[in-house]
């Protein structure tokens, strides 16, 4: 840990931010009634908040082997930079109390959402070239670490990419508007498909390869997990695209 602080303490720094951040959007959700979309207007920056401070921290472990060199340093900006705008604008749209994504009824909302896209867009480029470090530039890690963090990366970068279907479908939800009943905090739709669902299980393929590789020590488990966690990915987009939800309830 001290190494990684050490060598990338702007996104340990940041990560640590966004920690607090995801503790205080909770406390505002306790005293701040408004509902965004059907859910407490604070659900949503808090869950980007945690979903990013694991984000840049496991950017920082990604980072820390590599080089220092103006191309580490760049991808460190870009995603330091990338991270911490797209949280600024889900917390001040949280704020005043409409709906961050897909949100284009005046234009400042509709500027708002487009800044958004062009972050994951920077961001994601930023991701493919670690990727590409790892791949031309690969640090001296045991070779089961090296498979699952390029893997991981490889998933990661596909749901990142998946994510732009939610926008050409304007909403999270597939077959009805969003907002419908879901899963407490998540929200993810109980009645109908949910795009967000497979784009979550990608992305958490960066840090869930790794663990593998730890916990295993082999190239063999985390090629096998690697190859059903990409069937998991498109399975729940199968679903998700076909409007059925991955998870259902009667209805009440």
């Amino acid at each position: 840990m001290n190494h990684i602080l050490k060598r990338e303490p702007l996104l340990v720094t940041l990560a640590v931010i966004h920690l607090a951040l995801f503790l205080i959007c909770l406390m505002l959700a306790t005293v701040d009634p408004r509902l965004v979309t059907g859910v407490n207007a604070w659900f949503k920056p808090a869950k980007f908040a945690i979903s990013i401070a694991i984000y840049l921290f496991t950017a920082a472990c990604l980072l820390a082997p590599l080089e220092r060199g103006g191309i580490t340093a760049f991808l460190r900006w870009v995603t330091a930079l990338a991270m911490a705008g797209e949280i600024a604008i889900i917390t001040t749209q949280a704020a005043r109390g409409v709906p961050s994504h897909f949100n284009n009824s005046t234009p400042l909302d509709g500027m708002l959402f487009s800044a958004m896209g062009a972050l994951i867009v920077m961001n994601t480029i930023g991701a493919a070239g670690i990727l590409w470090m790892y791949l031309r530039h690969a640090p001296p890690l045991a070779p089961h670490l090296l498979m699952a963090v390029r893997l991981g990366l490889a998933i990661f970068i596909t749901a990142s990419l998946q994510g732009f279907m939610m926008v050409a479908n304007g909403a999270h939800t597939v077959g009805a508007p969003d907002g419908a009943r879901g899963i407490f905090f998540l929200n993810w739709s109980l009645s109908h498909g949910d795009l967000r669902i497979p784009h979550f299980t990608g992305l958490h393929a960066l840090q869930g390869l790794p663990i593998v590789a730890w916990l295993s020590g082999s190239r063999k488990a985390v090629l096998a997990v690697a190859v059903v966690w990409a069937l998991v990915f498109l399975l729940s987009l199968a679903l998700a695209l076909d409007g059925k939800p991955l998870l259902a309830l009667p209805a009440r």
